[in-house]
């Protein structure tokens, strides 16, 4: 809940990742993998590269979905 609170206060989003496994190398794997679909799609990614370290979205302008009526 943390991460949606800062992605609505203009903070950046928290993209949090893991592999099936415990292998820190494997994990790193899943990292970047996901920051290079974010980076594809044009967003601003921070991230070290460490197993440990969340991927950070950066800046973000957080727009709630709009209710359409139906």
């Amino acid at each position: 809940m943390q991460d949606a609170y800062r992605a609505v206060g203009r903070r950046g989003l928290c993209v949090r990742y893991g592999a099936l496994s415990d292998v820190d190398a494997e994990t790193v794997e899943v990292g970047k993998t996901a920051v290079q679909v974010l980076r594809d799609v044009g967003l601003r990614v921070v991230w070290n590269g460490r197993p440990e370290m969340v991927i950070r979205v950066t800046p973000l302008s957080w727009r709630p979905r709009l209710l359409v009526e139906e």
